[in-house]
């Protein structure tokens, strides 16, 4: 049950059990109940050639 589910943001019933999702922007943990921010440059598109991620920002080369 969601209730019961421990999740951080949104949890879907399915027939297996609950699941946990992110906000958009944001990726499951590895306990599958948290959510931590996807880095920039993991995210495709974000620079068309090189990507440098620093102190929590991001430069494209």
């Amino acid at each position: 049950m969601c209730v019961l589910s421990g999740c951080k943001y949104e949890c879907q019933e399915t027939p297996e059990g609950h699941l946990c999702y992110c906000p958009t922007g944001l990726t499951r943990t590895v306990d599958g109940s948290s959510c931590t921010e996807i880095p920039a440059c993991e995210q495709w598109g974000v620079c068309s050639q090189k990507c440098v991620e620093i102190n929590h920002h991001h430069k494209c080369y």
